[in-house]
């Protein structure tokens, strides 16, 4: 019977060392989860979520290799074009005369720009060029008239020279101005102070919103992009709605939503340097007839940010929200540590490790 118990002895402790090892582990896990931060990036279409991701992998990941720079390069000479077909629409608008001679290729802009972005390099530029030297796309500037383009538009045509030019390499400026809808879910990581930050963007149009449910499980934060710009814009795959409006909405099923209740939430008013100049020509107070103050910036960003933080649930939860322009990479760095200083803390507090 001795040798009995002490087989027996030995057996218990085999299994105690198992379960100790087992524990072990899933401390190790715990400690390495903690050290996991899994943010979601959340906006409208265009509030300029990707062009944060983007940054973040210039910052962070050693920016973008020689074949992703090469599809870039492709997609801002179509975006280029995709610009220059806005004009037309906006000649198109007011009704101008089209002089005879600026009308074949002014209709090539209007109704068949996806054919010009097929072009080569050296039919493209000459095209481009010719219609920039057209009176009716200079009488667009001089008569000082009012019309959507996109928001990389005025970067692309201060640069159109070295962009239409031969043997075009994008600079990473050029690839954060880089204008495409995010379709499906993009995921970057990188470390940041001893954490690994998984960044996570999703398509922002109404038709990629259904897609989000599944990046809700184990978020830390939620940082939701708008675009201070928004207020005098509609949606593109639905004219009926505007922007501004949208992004509020959806700002608020976020905060409302059960599986983000414990999550982080950040907001980023994004656009302040395009925000700045639309409100030499707009009027905010035309479009929200609420806001009776001066056209500048400051009071009318304050005022924005607060149809924003008028939705926070009573429950006291908070909202951490920065102005920002995501496309000068100085400010995006700046804003994004601030973000994750606040994420850490409060991840921290969470845990109970303070």
């Amino acid at each position: 019977m001795g040798n009995t118990f002490c087989k027996g002895d030995k057996i218990d402790d085999e299994k105690l060392a198992i379960h100790k090892a087992i524990e072990a582990d899933i401390r190790l896990d715990k400690k390495r989860e903690r050290k996991r931060l899994k943010i979601l990036l959340l906006g409208s279409a265009d509030s300029g979520k990707s062009t944060l991701n983007k940054q973040m992998r210039i910052i962070h990941n050693n920016g973008f290799n020689e074949t992703e720079a090469l599809n870039y390069s492709f997609m801002i000479k179509q975006n280029v074009i995709d610009s220059l077909h806005h004009h037309a629409l906006a000649i198109k608008k007011f009704d101008f005369d089209i002089p005879g001679q600026e009308n074949e290729l002014y209709q090539d802009f209007l109704k068949n720009h996806s054919a010009l972005g097929d072009a080569d390099d050296d039919e493209q530029k000459q095209k481009v060029d010719l219609f920039m030297s057209f009176t009716i796309f200079k009488k667009l500037y001089s008569e000082k008239h009012q019309f959507y383009v996109p928001d990389n538009t005025g970067y692309l045509l201060e640069n159109i020279e070295r962009i239409t030019g031969h043997h075009y390499t994008p600079t990473p400026q050029d690839i954060v101005q880089a204008r495409a809808s995010t379709l499906g879910v993009h995921e970057i990581a990188f470390d940041f102070k001893n954490f690994t930050i998984r960044l996570i963007d999703v398509g922002g149009q109404k038709s990629e919103r259904r897609k989000w449910l599944h990046s809700f499980e184990g978020v830390t934060a939620v940082l939701f992009i708008t675009s201070l710009c928004g207020f005098d814009q509609v949606l593109e795959e639905d004219p009926s709605i505007n922007r501004l409006d949208d992004s509020l909405e959806l700002f608020k099923n976020i905060l409302n939503n059960q599986f983000l209740m414990k999550s982080n939430v950040i907001l980023f008013m994004n656009k302040t340097d395009l925000f700045t100049k639309k409100l030499e020509f707009v009027q905010l107070h035309d479009y929200h007839p609420m806001y009776t103050g001066k056209n500048e910036f400051k009071p009318c960003s304050e005022y924005i940010e607060q149809l924003f933080l008028r939705d926070i649930p009573s429950e006291g939860r908070q909202v951490y929200s920065h102005f920002t322009n995501a496309t000068d990479t100085e400010n995006i760095n700046v804003m994004f540590a601030a973000a994750c200083d606040i994420i850490l803390q409060n991840n921290l507090s969470q845990a109970g490790m303070q």
